[in-house]
């Protein structure tokens, strides 16, 4: 039921600076063209790690604060009960992305263990959640994805 030849897109962070780390500027970074020097873009195979972007599109919120704070400052005020707390994701422990930074070459973007999106040095001790992709072909047959009740697939 896995899809063995995803083609994962692996553009690098541009900026460096967290309040440009708004969700849709994270998504739109991972899939786009900039990487660090002599990194392909893309990378095929059947199991990675989740993005940044996946984090920030974890939340069932759909208050507007989770589009507008850079997901570094998810952990202040307004944006904790809104887009943290609401996070399917959201595990209280560091763990690694997918994602580079084009700055610094030798680094990763995480989720920190305050639940922010960070880079860290490749050289860090975190946690690494795998992730994949379904064949297009994968149905839910039955569940409601509760735990009770769990999603059950087939083709």
């Amino acid at each position: 039921l896995i899809d063995k030849t995803h083609v994962w897109n692996i553009g690098a962070i541009v900026s460096t600076t967290s309040s440009d780390w708004i969700r849709s500027t994270l998504y739109s970074n991972e899939r786009g063209s900039v990487v660090a020097s002599g990194n392909s873009t893309v990378w095929t195979g059947a199991i990675g790690l989740a993005y940044p972007s996946d984090y920030g599109y974890a939340t069932s919120s759909s208050h507007t604060v989770c589009d507008t704070t850079n997901m570094y400052g998810w952990t202040g005020a307004a944006a904790k009960p809104e887009c943290l707390d609401n996070n399917w994701l959201y595990t209280n422990f560091g763990e690694w992305t997918l994602t580079t930074t084009k700055v610094y070459p030798d680094a990763a973007f995480t989720i920190s263990l305050r639940s922010n999106v960070y880079y860290y040095s490749v050289n860090s001790t975190y946690a690494a959640r795998p992730v994949l992709y379904l064949k297009s072909s994968v149905k839910v047959v039955n569940g409601t994805g509760t735990k009770s009740l769990p999603y059950q697939l087939g083709i």
